[in-house]
Protein backbone atom coordinates (compact mmCIF):
# COMPACT_ATOMS: atom_id res chain seq x y z
CA UNK A 1 0.00 0.00 0.00
CA UNK A 2 2.86 2.39 0.82
CA UNK A 3 4.39 1.66 -2.59
CA UNK A 4 1.11 2.51 -4.32
CA UNK A 5 0.92 5.72 -2.27
CA UNK A 6 4.40 6.72 -3.42
CA UNK A 7 3.59 5.94 -7.05
CA UNK A 8 0.58 8.26 -6.86
CA UNK A 9 2.78 10.91 -5.28
CA UNK A 10 5.35 10.62 -8.08
CA UNK A 11 2.67 11.04 -10.74
CA UNK A 12 1.32 14.02 -8.77
CA UNK A 13 4.80 15.57 -8.88
CA UNK A 14 4.79 15.07 -12.65
CA UNK A 15 1.33 16.53 -13.28
CA UNK A 16 1.56 19.48 -10.86
CA UNK A 17 3.43 21.44 -13.52
CA UNK A 18 0.57 21.41 -16.02
CA UNK A 19 -2.64 20.10 -14.39
CA UNK A 20 -3.45 21.28 -10.87
CA UNK A 21 -6.72 19.29 -10.50
CA UNK A 22 -5.03 16.00 -11.43
CA UNK A 23 -2.03 16.71 -9.20
CA UNK A 24 -4.27 17.52 -6.26
CA UNK A 25 -6.42 14.44 -6.79
CA UNK A 26 -3.37 12.18 -6.88
CA UNK A 27 -1.91 13.86 -3.81
CA UNK A 28 -5.17 13.21 -1.95
CA UNK A 29 -5.20 9.56 -3.08
CA UNK A 30 -1.60 9.22 -1.95
CA UNK A 31 -2.51 10.56 1.49
CA UNK A 32 -5.47 8.18 1.77
CA UNK A 33 -3.40 5.16 0.72
CA UNK A 34 -0.70 6.11 3.19
CA UNK A 35 -3.29 6.43 5.95
CA UNK A 36 -4.64 2.96 5.13
CA UNK A 37 -1.10 1.57 5.23
CA UNK A 38 -0.52 3.11 8.65
CA UNK A 39 -3.80 1.63 9.92
CA UNK A 40 -3.07 -1.84 8.54
CA UNK A 41 0.41 -1.87 10.05
CA UNK A 42 -0.72 -0.35 13.35
CA UNK A 43 1.53 2.71 13.06
CA UNK A 44 0.83 6.18 14.39
CA UNK A 45 2.72 8.99 12.63
CA UNK A 46 4.01 11.94 14.63
CA UNK A 47 4.23 15.15 12.64
CA UNK A 48 7.54 16.92 12.04
CA UNK A 49 8.08 20.49 13.29
CA UNK A 50 7.74 22.01 9.82
CA UNK A 51 4.29 20.48 9.42
CA UNK A 52 3.31 21.53 12.95
CA UNK A 53 4.09 25.12 12.06
CA UNK A 54 2.00 24.74 8.90
CA UNK A 55 -0.90 23.58 11.09
CA UNK A 56 -0.33 26.53 13.44
CA UNK A 57 -0.43 28.90 10.47
CA UNK A 58 -3.73 27.38 9.33
CA UNK A 59 -5.23 27.75 12.81
CA UNK A 60 -4.24 31.42 12.96
CA UNK A 61 -5.66 31.90 9.46
CA UNK A 62 -8.99 30.49 10.65
CA UNK A 63 -9.03 32.76 13.70
CA UNK A 64 -8.03 35.74 11.59
CA UNK A 65 -10.82 35.02 9.10
CA UNK A 66 -13.44 34.65 11.83
CA UNK A 67 -12.42 38.03 13.28
CA UNK A 68 -11.86 39.64 9.88
CA UNK A 69 -13.86 41.98 7.72
CA UNK A 70 -15.76 39.36 5.69
CA UNK A 71 -15.84 35.90 7.36
CA UNK A 72 -18.74 34.57 5.28
CA UNK A 73 -17.25 35.69 1.96
CA UNK A 74 -13.70 34.47 2.57
CA UNK A 75 -14.20 31.29 4.60
CA UNK A 76 -14.02 29.05 1.54
CA UNK A 77 -10.63 30.48 0.57
CA UNK A 78 -9.01 28.75 3.53
CA UNK A 79 -9.15 25.44 1.69
CA UNK A 80 -6.08 26.34 -0.36
CA UNK A 81 -4.02 26.21 2.81
CA UNK A 82 -5.19 22.64 3.45
CA UNK A 83 -3.04 21.53 0.52
CA UNK A 84 0.04 22.19 2.65
CA UNK A 85 -0.73 18.72 3.97
CA UNK A 86 1.41 17.77 1.00
CA UNK A 87 4.45 18.49 3.20
CA UNK A 88 3.36 15.59 5.41
CA UNK A 89 2.80 13.30 2.42
CA UNK A 90 6.23 13.95 0.89
CA UNK A 91 7.92 13.72 4.29
CA UNK A 92 6.24 10.37 4.92
CA UNK A 93 6.81 8.70 1.56
CA UNK A 94 10.11 9.96 0.11
CA UNK A 95 11.99 7.54 2.34
CA UNK A 96 15.02 6.61 0.22
CA UNK A 97 17.53 8.38 -2.04
CA UNK A 98 16.02 6.51 -5.00
CA UNK A 99 12.55 7.86 -4.22
CA UNK A 100 13.91 11.39 -3.98
CA UNK A 101 15.54 11.01 -7.40
CA UNK A 102 12.27 9.66 -8.82
CA UNK A 103 10.41 12.73 -7.55
CA UNK A 104 13.02 15.03 -9.08
CA UNK A 105 12.79 13.24 -12.43
CA UNK A 106 8.99 13.38 -12.35
CA UNK A 107 8.86 17.11 -11.60
CA UNK A 108 11.50 17.90 -14.20
CA UNK A 109 9.61 15.96 -16.86
CA UNK A 110 6.34 17.65 -15.92
CA UNK A 111 7.80 21.14 -16.22
CA UNK A 112 9.20 20.05 -19.58
CA UNK A 113 5.65 19.34 -20.71
CA UNK A 114 4.60 22.78 -19.44
CA UNK A 115 7.50 24.40 -21.30
CA UNK A 116 6.62 22.69 -24.58
CA UNK A 117 2.98 23.65 -24.19
CA UNK A 118 3.86 27.28 -23.46
CA UNK A 119 6.19 27.52 -26.44
CA UNK A 120 3.45 26.26 -28.75
CA UNK A 121 0.31 27.86 -27.32
CA UNK A 122 1.48 31.29 -26.14
CA UNK A 123 2.76 32.42 -29.57
CA UNK A 124 -0.52 31.25 -31.13
CA UNK A 125 -2.49 33.29 -28.59
CA UNK A 126 -0.25 36.29 -29.23
CA UNK A 127 -0.60 35.95 -33.00
CA UNK A 128 -4.40 35.89 -32.72
CA UNK A 129 -4.28 39.02 -30.56
CA UNK A 130 -2.48 40.92 -33.32
CA UNK A 131 -5.74 40.85 -35.29
CA UNK A 132 -7.14 43.25 -32.68
CA UNK A 133 -4.20 45.60 -33.17
CA UNK A 134 -2.09 44.43 -30.22
CA UNK A 135 1.65 44.30 -31.01
CA UNK A 136 2.91 40.70 -31.10
CA UNK A 137 5.53 41.15 -28.36
CA UNK A 138 3.03 42.86 -26.08
CA UNK A 139 0.52 40.08 -26.73
CA UNK A 140 3.20 37.52 -25.92
CA UNK A 141 3.89 39.29 -22.62
CA UNK A 142 0.17 39.28 -21.82
CA UNK A 143 -0.04 35.55 -22.58
CA UNK A 144 2.77 34.81 -20.12
CA UNK A 145 1.64 33.53 -16.74
CA UNK A 146 3.29 34.42 -13.44
CA UNK A 147 2.33 30.99 -12.14
CA UNK A 148 3.89 29.25 -15.13
CA UNK A 149 7.02 31.39 -14.80
CA UNK A 150 7.54 30.24 -11.21
CA UNK A 151 6.88 26.60 -12.09
CA UNK A 152 9.42 26.88 -14.90
CA UNK A 153 11.87 28.58 -12.54
CA UNK A 154 11.65 25.59 -10.20
CA UNK A 155 11.79 23.24 -13.18
CA UNK A 156 15.07 24.71 -14.45
CA UNK A 157 16.71 24.25 -11.03
CA UNK A 158 15.48 20.67 -10.68
CA UNK A 159 16.44 19.76 -14.26
CA UNK A 160 19.94 21.07 -13.67
CA UNK A 161 20.13 18.71 -10.71
CA UNK A 162 18.88 15.83 -12.85
CA UNK A 163 21.54 16.61 -15.48
CA UNK A 164 24.31 16.71 -12.88
CA UNK A 165 23.16 13.42 -11.40
CA UNK A 166 23.17 11.85 -14.86
CA UNK A 167 26.69 13.13 -15.42
CA UNK A 168 27.92 11.80 -12.07
CA UNK A 169 26.29 8.41 -12.60
CA UNK A 170 27.23 8.10 -16.28
CA UNK A 171 23.60 7.97 -17.42
CA UNK A 172 22.31 9.33 -20.77
CA UNK A 173 21.48 13.01 -20.45
CA UNK A 174 20.51 14.21 -23.94
CA UNK A 175 16.77 14.22 -23.20
CA UNK A 176 17.32 16.32 -20.08
CA UNK A 177 19.42 18.83 -22.02
CA UNK A 178 16.46 19.24 -24.38
CA UNK A 179 14.08 19.62 -21.43
CA UNK A 180 16.34 22.28 -19.90
CA UNK A 181 16.51 24.24 -23.17
CA UNK A 182 12.72 24.11 -23.50
CA UNK A 183 12.26 25.29 -19.92
CA UNK A 184 14.73 28.15 -20.35
CA UNK A 185 13.11 29.32 -23.58
CA UNK A 186 9.60 29.10 -22.13
CA UNK A 187 10.65 30.99 -19.00
CA UNK A 188 12.19 33.73 -21.14
CA UNK A 189 8.99 34.06 -23.17
CA UNK A 190 6.82 34.51 -20.08
CA UNK A 191 8.47 37.94 -19.73
CA UNK A 192 8.18 37.76 -15.93
CA UNK A 193 11.10 39.75 -14.58
CA UNK A 194 10.85 38.52 -11.01
CA UNK A 195 11.27 34.89 -12.04
CA UNK A 196 14.16 35.80 -14.36
CA UNK A 197 15.99 37.58 -11.58
CA UNK A 198 15.37 34.84 -9.04
CA UNK A 199 16.77 32.24 -11.42
CA UNK A 200 19.84 34.36 -12.13
CA UNK A 201 20.37 34.91 -8.40
CA UNK A 202 20.09 31.19 -7.63
CA UNK A 203 22.34 30.13 -10.49
CA UNK A 204 24.89 32.76 -9.57
CA UNK A 205 24.92 31.63 -5.94
CA UNK A 206 25.20 27.96 -6.86
CA UNK A 207 28.00 28.55 -9.36
CA UNK A 208 29.91 30.76 -6.92
CA UNK A 209 29.61 28.20 -4.11
CA UNK A 210 30.11 24.98 -6.05
CA UNK A 211 32.34 25.83 -9.02
CA UNK A 212 34.88 28.49 -9.95
CA UNK A 213 34.65 32.09 -11.09
CA UNK A 214 34.82 31.21 -14.80
CA UNK A 215 31.30 29.74 -14.69
CA UNK A 216 30.00 32.86 -12.93
CA UNK A 217 31.54 34.99 -15.70
CA UNK A 218 29.91 32.72 -18.28
CA UNK A 219 26.52 33.15 -16.61
CA UNK A 220 27.00 36.93 -16.53
CA UNK A 221 27.90 36.95 -20.23
CA UNK A 222 24.83 34.88 -21.12
CA UNK A 223 22.58 37.17 -19.08
CA UNK A 224 24.08 40.24 -20.78
CA UNK A 225 23.48 38.79 -24.25
CA UNK A 226 19.87 37.95 -23.42
CA UNK A 227 19.35 41.42 -21.92
CA UNK A 228 20.37 42.95 -25.26
CA UNK A 229 17.33 41.43 -26.98
CA UNK A 230 14.88 44.32 -27.60
CA UNK A 231 11.81 42.75 -25.86
CA UNK A 232 13.88 41.77 -22.83
CA UNK A 233 15.56 45.16 -22.69
CA UNK A 234 12.16 46.82 -22.84
CA UNK A 235 10.87 44.78 -19.90
CA UNK A 236 13.95 45.60 -17.86
CA UNK A 237 13.70 49.31 -18.64
CA UNK A 238 10.12 49.29 -17.38
CA UNK A 239 11.40 48.35 -13.92
CA UNK A 240 11.82 52.03 -13.09
CA UNK A 241 8.07 52.51 -12.82
CA UNK A 242 7.89 49.82 -10.13
CA UNK A 243 9.92 52.00 -7.75
CA UNK A 244 7.60 55.00 -7.97
CA UNK A 245 5.07 55.12 -5.12
CA UNK A 246 2.84 57.36 -7.21
CA UNK A 247 2.51 54.98 -10.17
CA UNK A 248 -0.06 52.69 -8.57
CA UNK A 249 2.12 49.57 -8.76
CA UNK A 250 3.94 47.55 -6.17
CA UNK A 251 5.45 50.49 -4.30
CA UNK A 252 2.00 52.06 -3.96
CA UNK A 253 0.66 48.79 -2.57
CA UNK A 254 3.55 48.17 -0.18
CA UNK A 255 4.11 51.66 1.19
CA UNK A 256 0.67 53.24 0.95
CA UNK A 257 -2.07 50.60 0.84
CA UNK A 258 -0.55 47.95 3.12
CA UNK A 259 0.32 50.27 6.06
CA UNK A 260 -3.15 51.83 6.01
CA UNK A 261 -4.95 48.47 6.07
CA UNK A 262 -2.58 46.99 8.64
CA UNK A 263 -3.15 49.90 11.00
CA UNK A 264 -6.86 49.03 11.13
CA UNK A 265 -6.27 45.39 12.20
CA UNK A 266 -2.68 45.12 13.47
CA UNK A 267 -2.70 41.81 15.39
CA UNK A 268 -4.97 39.39 13.52
CA UNK A 269 -5.37 41.24 10.22
CA UNK A 270 -8.40 41.64 7.99
CA UNK A 271 -8.82 37.89 7.42
CA UNK A 272 -7.25 35.35 5.09
CA UNK A 273 -7.71 36.41 1.43
CA UNK A 274 -10.14 39.15 2.46
CA UNK A 275 -8.26 41.73 0.40
CA UNK A 276 -10.30 43.33 -2.38
CA UNK A 277 -9.43 45.83 -5.07
CA UNK A 278 -12.11 48.15 -3.68
CA UNK A 279 -10.23 48.34 -0.35
CA UNK A 280 -7.08 49.26 -2.18
CA UNK A 281 -8.74 51.89 -4.38
CA UNK A 282 -10.23 53.60 -1.33
CA UNK A 283 -6.70 54.24 -0.09
CA UNK A 284 -4.95 54.86 -3.43
CA UNK A 285 -7.18 55.71 -6.38
CA UNK A 286 -4.49 55.00 -8.97
CA UNK A 287 -3.65 51.50 -7.70
CA UNK A 288 -3.72 48.61 -10.20
CA UNK A 289 -7.23 47.54 -11.13
CA UNK A 290 -8.49 43.96 -10.98
CA UNK A 291 -5.95 43.03 -8.29
CA UNK A 292 -6.93 41.58 -4.95
CA UNK A 293 -3.45 41.03 -3.54
CA UNK A 294 -0.37 43.09 -2.73
CA UNK A 295 2.25 41.37 -4.91
CA UNK A 296 4.22 40.21 -1.87
CA UNK A 297 3.94 37.34 0.59
CA UNK A 298 5.22 39.51 3.42
CA UNK A 299 2.89 42.47 2.80
CA UNK A 300 -0.09 40.17 2.18
CA UNK A 301 0.36 38.09 5.33
CA UNK A 302 0.96 41.13 7.55
CA UNK A 303 -2.24 42.76 6.28
CA UNK A 304 -4.43 39.66 6.21
CA UNK A 305 -3.16 37.87 9.34
CA UNK A 306 -1.55 40.65 11.37
CA UNK A 307 1.61 40.42 13.45
CA UNK A 308 0.59 37.09 14.99
CA UNK A 309 0.13 35.35 11.66
CA UNK A 310 3.29 36.91 10.26
CA UNK A 311 5.31 35.66 13.24
CA UNK A 312 4.09 32.10 12.62
CA UNK A 313 4.89 32.46 8.91
CA UNK A 314 8.45 33.60 9.64
CA UNK A 315 8.99 30.72 12.09
CA UNK A 316 7.59 28.24 9.56
CA UNK A 317 9.78 29.43 6.69
CA UNK A 318 12.85 29.62 8.93
CA UNK A 319 12.29 26.01 10.03
CA UNK A 320 11.80 24.89 6.42
CA UNK A 321 15.02 26.61 5.32
CA UNK A 322 16.87 25.15 8.31
CA UNK A 323 15.68 21.62 7.44
CA UNK A 324 16.62 22.03 3.79
CA UNK A 325 20.07 23.47 4.53
CA UNK A 326 20.73 20.87 7.23
CA UNK A 327 19.78 18.08 4.83
CA UNK A 328 22.23 19.32 2.22
CA UNK A 329 25.04 19.82 4.73
CA UNK A 330 24.49 16.32 6.10
CA UNK A 331 24.69 14.60 2.69
CA UNK A 332 27.15 16.75 0.75
CA UNK A 333 30.03 14.39 1.56
CA UNK A 334 27.99 11.23 1.13
CA UNK A 335 26.54 10.22 -2.24
CA UNK A 336 26.90 12.81 -5.05
CA UNK A 337 23.33 12.05 -6.19
CA UNK A 338 21.73 12.96 -2.89
CA UNK A 339 24.05 15.94 -2.39
CA UNK A 340 22.93 17.39 -5.74
CA UNK A 341 19.24 16.69 -5.13
CA UNK A 342 19.31 18.23 -1.65
CA UNK A 343 20.97 21.37 -3.01
CA UNK A 344 18.30 21.64 -5.71
CA UNK A 345 15.56 21.42 -3.06
CA UNK A 346 17.20 24.22 -1.10
CA UNK A 347 17.57 26.31 -4.27
CA UNK A 348 13.90 25.81 -5.21
CA UNK A 349 12.71 26.83 -1.75
CA UNK A 350 14.98 29.90 -1.72
CA UNK A 351 13.86 30.87 -5.23
CA UNK A 352 10.17 30.68 -4.32
CA UNK A 353 10.67 32.70 -1.16
CA UNK A 354 12.78 35.25 -3.02
CA UNK A 355 10.13 35.55 -5.74
CA UNK A 356 7.57 35.82 -2.94
CA UNK A 357 9.08 39.15 -1.95
CA UNK A 358 7.63 40.68 -5.13
CA UNK A 359 4.78 38.24 -5.85
CA UNK A 360 2.10 36.73 -3.65
CA UNK A 361 2.81 33.07 -4.38
CA UNK A 362 2.15 31.58 -0.95
CA UNK A 363 -1.53 30.84 -1.65
CA UNK A 364 -1.20 30.17 -5.37
CA UNK A 365 -2.55 26.63 -5.76
CA UNK A 366 0.11 25.55 -8.27
CA UNK A 367 2.99 27.01 -6.26
CA UNK A 368 1.71 25.57 -2.96
CA UNK A 369 2.39 22.08 -4.32
CA UNK A 370 5.99 23.04 -5.19
CA UNK A 371 6.49 24.43 -1.68
CA UNK A 372 5.22 21.08 -0.37
CA UNK A 373 7.62 19.13 -2.56
CA UNK A 374 10.67 21.18 -1.53
CA UNK A 375 9.82 21.24 2.18
CA UNK A 376 8.55 17.68 2.47
CA UNK A 377 11.45 16.03 0.62
CA UNK A 378 13.96 17.97 2.76
CA UNK A 379 12.21 16.88 5.96
CA UNK A 380 12.16 13.27 4.75
CA UNK A 381 15.86 13.29 3.89
CA UNK A 382 16.90 14.91 7.15
CA UNK A 383 14.82 12.52 9.24
CA UNK A 384 16.18 9.53 7.35
CA UNK A 385 19.74 10.63 8.02
CA UNK A 386 18.87 10.86 11.71
CA UNK A 387 18.05 7.12 11.58
CA UNK A 388 14.31 7.64 11.50
CA UNK A 389 13.07 5.46 8.66
CA UNK A 390 10.30 7.79 7.53
CA UNK A 391 9.84 11.52 7.22
CA UNK A 392 7.76 11.22 10.40
CA UNK A 393 8.38 9.20 13.55
CA UNK A 394 6.27 6.17 14.43
CA UNK A 395 4.84 4.55 17.50
CA UNK A 396 3.39 1.04 17.42
CA UNK A 397 -0.26 1.04 18.48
Amino acid sequence: MAEAAFNCLAVSAFTMAFSLPVARALLAVSLILYGIDCYKNRRLPQINGTMLLAVAFFVIAVVSTLHGVDPAGTWSKLRKLLWYLGIFVYASLVTTPWRLTAIMYAFSAGTGVLALWSLIVNPIIAYKATAAGVPFVQALMDAGSMTDAQRLLAGVLVTLAVLLVCKKEGRPSAIWIIVLLLQGAALLLTFKRGSWMCLIAMLGALLALKTNWRYVVGLAAAVLLIALLPPVRGRLMDLGSEFDVGKGGRMTMWFKVAPALHAQHPWLGIGWRAMTNEMMVEIAENVERNRNHLHSNIAEIIVEMGWIGFAIYVAWMAKALWDSAAFHIAVRRKTPEEAINSLALLAVLCALLLNGLVEFNFADGEIVLIYCLAMGCSVAGLDRLESQPMGVRYQVL
